[in-house]
């Protein structure tokens, strides 16, 4: 890709180049306005894939044209180097930006701009992906579940949605939990049924109960959590009997769905609202021991 005395362009040196950098094969070619779309075709094509996944609930509909979207921005950019290479003259005649160090500095500038954009705007602003590691929200969210989370910055969370947040004891860490109470909410647990401001809360959504086997540490955790919330109370919180605790305004109360596996509010005490990064959107890949999980592409894991 870089000798200005080729006399000719390879067709598969093109297609790999300007997949690896977009646009770079075709300048190679000898095509740079190819070179300029396929750079701009790119943003284009994972802003759209990002509309799609945040906002289209018709299944399988979605998933299908998120994934040929990225088919055919993966095979079109193959194909573009590869054509621009096949119709350069031959013998080729290099041009001025046939040198090395034009290469090297498109690849710079141009993952430059995807980097500065990728990580400068489109994830802190609109959405991000994220993989989902543990069983804590089963059965709404299982563990190989890869979907995109809509940004909320300054957006109030609601009550009874999922939500992404930085971790108040680990920072750069991301939880997802479900956010049962807001500031001035009331909130219990009874027999592990969900009380707020005086009324059972309906959860379809959470995993069945199992005994709770006492443990020190979330015996302490929870002590700990009742003398900072309820002062006033001396009765032995569990994980699945607590409260009643006023939620403190600017915070929320997050609870996983499987309550069971879940670590969340019960132990940890109250998130401050400002650390909610979004809200999940489209499960685009499962993948469980014995590979994808086909019927769950395309679900929202907050319907």
């Amino acid at each position: 890709m870089t000798g200005t005395s080729s006399v000719t362009r390879r067709a598969w040196l093109a297609a790999i180049g300007n997949l690896a950098v977009p646009g770079l094969g075709a300048l190679y070619a000898g095509a740079p306005a190819v070179a300029l779309a396929w750079f701009l075709l790119p943003l284009a094509g994972v802003a759209v894939l990002g509309i799609v996944a945040l906002t289209f609930r018709v299944r399988p509909v979605n998933v299908l044209l998120f994934w040929a979207g990225w088919l055919f921005l993966i095979v079109g950019t193959l194909r573009a180097g590869w054509v621009a290479a096949r119709r350069a003259s031959k013998p080729f005649r290099p041009k001025r930006y046939n040198r090395p160090w034009v290469y090297i500095l498109h690849a710079i500038l141009v993952l430059g701009v995807f980097g500065i954009l990728l990580d400068g705007w489109i994830r802190p602003r609109l959405f991000e992906a994220f993989r989902n590691p543990s069983s804590s929200m089963e059965p709404g969210l299982q563990i190989g579940d890869y979907f995109y989370v809509a940004k909320t910055p300054g957006r109030p969370p609601r009550l009874g949605s999922l939500v992404a947040f930085s971790s108040v004891e680990e920072p750069g860490l991301r939880v997802l939990k479900r956010v049962v109470g807001l500031g001035g909410d009331t909130i219990a647990m009874i027999e592990a049924s969900l009380v707020r401001n005086g009324r059972r809360v309906a959860e379809p959504y959470t995993a069945p109960p199992v005994e709770w086997v006492p443990d020190t540490v979330s015996r302490r955790q929870m002590r700990a959590l009742r003398d900072r919330l309820a002062p006033g109370d001396t009765s032995d919180w569990t994980p699945h009997s607590w409260g009643p605790l006023v939620v403190p305004a600017g915070t929320m109360f997050v609870l996983g769905d499987n309550r069971d596996e879940s670590y969340d509010s019960r132990y940890y005490g109250t998130v401050p609202v400002l650390n909610v990064i979004g809200e999940p959107r489209m499960i685009y890949l499962s993948l469980g021991p014995n590979g994808i999980r086909w019927r769950r592409l395309g679900l929202f894991p907050s319907d």
